[in-house]
């Protein structure tokens, strides 16, 4: 009996003496280097943009036309070599349409020309938008929406 009142006493100490360790590590805390409100400071210092989007009302099937737009800053600046995707509304949904890239200019301009072949389009109506989705400097932006009549 001695040696089994040995054996769980043994047996307590052991695991008390994990329990201690295990609470003594896990209250040491190591600071960080990682600034937490880095993302917070840069979200708060990009600058509000305004994309703008136009595009013909009514197009004719296999007819190229023209679309363009611009990206600016509140103040009207315009903003220099951003990427801005087509977007395609398909049911419910706005779609990034990958063969639809610009690149603005000096003046936050661009612009291309559009043929709607009976590949992707067919008679009836297309809702276009473009979108900007930001950088470090500037904030994401989404422009207005064009709807084109194909006949």
């Amino acid at each position: 009996m001695n040696m089994r009142k040995r054996i769980t006493s043994l047996f307590i100490i052991t695991i008390l003496s994990l329990c201690t360790l295990n609470a003594a590590s896990a209250s040491t805390s190591k600071t960080t280097t990682v600034d937490h409100d880095v993302y917070a400071r840069i979200a708060a210092a990009q600058q509000p943009t305004t994309l703008t989007f136009t595009a013909p009302a009514h197009v004719k099937l296999n007819q190229l036309y023209a679309v363009s737009g611009n990206l600016t800053t509140a103040n009207g600046t315009g903003i220099n070599n951003a990427r801005i995707w087509g977007q395609s509304l398909q049911g419910d949904k706005w779609v990034t349409l990958h063969r639809l890239l610009f690149t603005t200019n000096q003046n936050g301009s661009f612009s291309d020309r559009w043929f709607e072949t009976g590949l992707f389009s067919k008679p009836g109506s297309c809702h276009y938008r473009v979108i900007y989705d930001g950088d470090s400097w500037y904030a994401p932006a989404v422009s207005n929406e064009e709807i084109v009549a194909i006949s």
